[in-house]
């Protein structure tokens, strides 16, 4: 009996890894999951962070933060903030140290370092990012991208985080910007410590990014 527990139990790991591996953007995650409702998390200087939970495939549920600003920037100056591991080391608080891996123009892979807090192990994730434009915005959808790279040891590399970027650029020199992520994280700290620490860290990063973007000038 205890050896058909664990049978069962295996295969359900399996079906549910293959099904989440199978998920290619963002978007395809959300059409396939069962969907919680929005709620504030945040909201700090102009910029409103929501979160609510996802579940696929009987998995624990997935957190899905969006949030979204208005800043005084252009949609190029916004994309090497995005893509330039120096820029994203000045502004992203969750964001240890980032390295671009390939760059081909529109579409990149980075890799970048978690400051994940002691004593829990590092963490890391390799992304591939692509960037595609419509008459009135700018989308770059990011997808993880596990197997780029031979893991290091002792470095927990995430699996299943997608994220996406909207950038509406208006006429008067302001462009709105969406930020949305979803991650299903093996760090092994619990939800009720890391959930209010990464909303913490995406408010405060925002916050730094729309200051520098503002104020940037080269």
């Amino acid at each position: 009996m205890i050896l058909l527990l664990i049978f069962f139990l295996c295969r359900q790991a399996f079906v549910q890894s293959a099904r989440l591996d199978s998920i290619s953007g963002l978007d395809q995650l959300e059409a396939l999951a069962e969907k919680g409702s929005w709620k504030v998390a945040k909201n700090k200087k102009g910029i409103v962070l929501n979160c609510r939970k996802l579940k696929v495939a009987e998995t624990s549920k997935i957190l899905e933060l969006t949030a979204s600003f208005t800043i005084s920037s252009s949609v190029d100056r916004i994309i090497e903030h995005l893509k330039q591991p120096q820029r994203i080391q000045q502004w992203n608080e969750a964001v240890l140290h980032s390295e671009l891996i390939e760059d081909r123009g529109s579409i990149w892979i980075s890799h970048t370092t978690f400051n994940v807090p002691s004593p829990f192990p590092p963490q890391e994730l390799i992304s591939r990012h692509e960037v595609n434009q419509t008459a009135d915005e700018v989308i770059i959808n990011t997808r993880p991208v596990p197997n780029h790279r031979d893991p290091e040891e002792g470095v927990l590399r995430e699996k299943y985080n997608w994220s996406g970027w909207s950038l509406r650029p208006s006429d008067n020199g302001t462009v709105h910007i969406t930020f949305t992520v979803a991650s299903l994280s093996i760090c092994g700290i619990p939800r009720f410590i890391k959930d209010p620490i990464i909303k913490r860290k995406y408010i405060n990063s925002f916050v730094k990014l729309k200051n520098q973007l503002e104020n940037c000038q080269s």
